[in-house]
C-alpha cells in the first residue's frame, strides 16, 4: 500500500527532476497535501475499524437472534406436545367421568338393584341416576286393574329383599303410579277407579301392599300418583303410549323416626277404648 509519505517523496522527486529544484512554497503545499492525506487515511482506518466492529456486533446479534428463534421453535414444539398431552388427559378424564354412574344410592344397594333389573328385564328397569326402579304396568297389572300379576309379585318380593338389606334399610320407598291419557271407559273399571289419577294411585297402593306383605315396614312405604300428567313419551292420537303406563319406586333417605310420636302411657281402660275401630 502506497502511503502519503511515499506520495510526497515521489512528488518532490518529480518536481525536482522537472525543474531542478523545488521552492519552499511548493514544498509546503505538497507537505500540507501529504499531511491531509495522512489524516484522511487515519480517519478512514478508524471508520473501517468501526464498521468492522459494527459488523461483528451485528453478526453476534444475528447469531443470538437465530439462537432465540431456534429456542422459541423448540419451546413451541414442546408446548404443542404439552397441549396434545393435556387434551388427551382431558379426554380420558371425560371418558372416566362418563363411565361413572352417578347415583344417590350407596354402592351395595346400587349394585343389588342393577342385578335385580338385569334379572327381570321384561318387567323392570333401573334408573341409577334417580335411584328408581320402574315397573311396566302392562306386565304388572291386568288392563284397567290393580291386581298384581304373579310374575310381578315375585319380582316385587325380590325388591323387598333388597329394601330390607342392611345397606338399604336406611331408605324409604316412594311408590308413584302413572297412566297414559286414554280415559277409563269401561263402567266396571270406572266404578273402582273413576279417573286415570285414581287408577295411578290405586296401583301404587297395590305395589305398596305387595312390598309390605313381603316384609317391608309400612312406615317406610309412601304412595302417590300422577295419572296421565307426567308422561315420559308423547301419547299418540290413536291411543296411549305403553311407556307411560308404569309404576316407579324411588329409594329416598328414610324419615322413619323423624315424624313418629311416641304414645303416652294410658290406663288400661283407655287403651281398650282406643283399640276399638273408629268411625270413618
Amino acid at each position: 500500500m502506497i502511503g502519503p509519505r511515499m506520495i510526497l517523496a515521489v512528488s518532490v522527486a518529480a518536481a525536482a527532476g522537472l525543474g531542478g529544484c523545488v521552492n519552499q512554497q511548493e514544498y509546503d503545499s505538497l507537505y500540507q497535501t501529504n499531511r491531509s492525506l495522512e489524516e484522511r487515511n487515519v480517519a478512514l482506518q478508524q471508520e473501517l475499524e468501526a464498521e468492522r466492529q459494527a459488523s461483528a456486533l451485528l453478526r453476534e446479534r444475528v447469531t443470538s437472534a437465530d439462537a432465540a428463534v431456534a429456542d422459541a421453535k423448540n419451546r413451541n414444539t414442546d408446548l404443542q406436545q404439552q397441549i396434545l398431552s393435556l387434551r388427551e388427559s382431558y379426554r380420558q378424564v371425560l371418558e372416566r367421568l362418563n363411565s361413572i354412574a352417578v347415583t344417590p344410592l350407596d354402592p351395595a344397594t346400587d349394585q343389588a338393584l342393577r342385578a335385580l333389573a338385569a334379572a327381570n328385564p321384561d318387567i323392570m328397569r333401573y334408573d341409577a341416576a334417580r335411584g328408581m326402579i320402574q315397573l311396566t304396568s302392562d306386565l304388572t297389572f291386568a288392563l284397567g286393574s290393580t291386581d298384581v300379576t304373579a310374575g310381578a309379585q315375585e319380582a316385587l318380593a325380590r325388591v323387598a329383599t333388597s329394601l330390607n338389606s342392611p345397606d338399604a334399610i336406611k331408605y324409604d320407598a316412594r311408590i308413584v303410579g302413572h297412566t297414559d291419557n286414554v280415559p277409563i271407559s269401561r263402567p266396571e273399571t270406572r266404578r273402582l277407579h273413576p279417573t286415570n289419577l285414581h287408577l295411578a294411585v290405586h296401583r301404587a297402593i297395590a305395589v305398596r301392599d305387595v312390598l309390605a306383605s313381603a316384609g317391608v315396614a309400612p312406615d317406610r312405604l309412601e304412595v302417590a300418583g300422577w295419572g296421565p300428567f307426567r308422561p315420559v313419551v308423547a301419547n299418540p292420537a290413536s291411543g296411549g303410549a305403553a311407556a307411560n303406563r308404569r309404576v316407579e319406586i324411588y329409594l329416598v333417605p328414610s324419615t322413619v323416626g323423624e315424624t313418629r310420636v311416641a304414645a303416652p302411657d294410658q290406663p288400661a281402660a283407655q287403651r281398650e277404648a282406643s283399640a276399638e275401630e273408629p268411625l270413618k
